[in-house]
Order: C-alpha cells, then structure tokens, then sequence
C-alpha cells in the first residue's frame, strides 16, 4: 500500500508539473514587428545668427600747424682793436731799407690784428718820399717812406688815428703841410680811413663812421699839441 501511494504522488506531481510548463495555450502569440522601427529626425531650421558690425575705422586725425616760436637770433660779436703808437722812423726805416720790405714789422702780431672786425691803430710819422729818411740817428723827427702804408694795410688796419705830433715831420728846414698830406694821401690810398685829420680844426674833429655787422661805429682823434 505503501509503494501505491508513491507513485500516485510522483504521479499527481509530474501532472503539475507538466500543466505549469504549458500554461495557457490558447492565448494568442504577440506577433513581431514585420519591420524595424521608423527613426525620424525633424530638423530645425538654422537660426541667423547677427555678426558684429566691422570695426568702424577711426580718421586719422587732421594734422595742425602748430606755430614755432620765433627765436630771436643772437646778435654777432664784433671785435675792435686799438694799437699805440707806431713809429716807422729813424732805425725802422733804416731796416726796411735794408730789408726792401715793411711787411716784416708785423709778422708776429699780423694774424692778431687782422682778426680784429675793425682795427685802429695811432700812426706818430709822415709816410712822404718828399723828404730823405733820417737813417738809424737820435732824432725827433720821424719821417717813413710810402710803403709803410702798404705794410700797415697788409697788416689788417681799417683805420688810423693820425691827430699826433710828428704827423707832419719833414727832414727839411721847410716842407709846409705837404708830408702831412703825403701821408693822408698814401693811407687811403691802401684802403685805411685817417681821422683827425682835415683842411681846419672843424674838419679834423670830424667823427669818421664804419658799419660792421649792422652796427655803426663812431671814431674821433684828439690830440693836444
């Protein structure tokens, strides 16, 4: 009895097991998509997008004419060189004698002297040939000849100076005015200006006028003999 009831239990179990696995049969199978899904794409239209405006370009800027300043020039300096007394007589004349030259009475002070804007030198002798020289002797009377002005202009002298004492000498006993006039004569005759000199006191006081770098200059020669 007891194995009958084993197998009516292994029995009744397999029954179970069997409607478990088949289930419901004649539910209706779910059929499969004859075809693959459909992917659709809805695409946007583009939106504009705004650029920056270019870059507006700046104008250069308009060039000003900016005044310059006027600038007062400064003025020239102008030099003026006064000498002593020069003396062509007696022995300096006896040496330019015996040179047959003047010019070598100025050779170390030319450069001075010529660089000078106006020049006055103080002449204490006649510059005639109406007379004879004196030679190398103790003398008072100072008498050059005529070459002594050409020396003097070679020298760089603008103006003379002539209102002194031996400016009428003469190695003769009479000789008038005409070695004074010899002399004025031989000074211009180079291109140098006398002062202090004229037909009559009026005359002799007579400032002589030189014009250097815009500038006038005024020149008077006194003397108390």
């Amino acid at each position: 009895m007891c194995h009958h009831l084993r197998l009516f239990g292994l029995s009744l179990f397999l029954m179970l097991l069997i409607s478990a696995c088949t289930g419901d049969l004649s539910a209706p199978a779910t059929a499969l998509p004859s075809a693959p899904p459909t992917l659709t794409l809805t695409l946007a239209p583009p939106t504009a997008t705004h650029l920056p405006d270019p870059p507006t370009e700046t104008p250069a800027p308009t060039a000003t004419n900016t005044p310059i300043p006027s600038v007062t020039p400064t003025p020239p300096i102008t030099t003026i060189l006064f000498t002593g007394a020069i003396v062509p007589g007696r022995c300096v004349q006896a040496a330019i004698d015996a040179q047959d030259n003047a010019d070598f009475l100025y050779d170390d002070v030319r450069e001075l002297i010529s660089s000078a804007d106006i020049a006055v030198g103080t002449l204490n002798a006649a510059l005639t040939d109406f007379s004879p020289y004196t030679g190398c002797v103790k003398t008072f009377v100072l008498v050059g000849s005529p070459n002594n002005a050409d020396a003097l202009a070679n020298a760089g002298f603008d103006v003379m100076s002539v209102a002194t004492n031996h400016i009428k000498n003469c190695n003769l006993s009479t000789c008038g005015d005409q070695a004074f006039w010899d002399t004025m004569d031989n000074l211009e005759r180079v291109g140098i200006v006398p002062v202090g000199a004229g037909n009559n006191l009026q005359e002799a006081m007579q400032p002589i006028v030189i014009e250097k770098n815009g500038i006038r200059f005024g020149f008077v020669s006194l003397g108390e003999v």
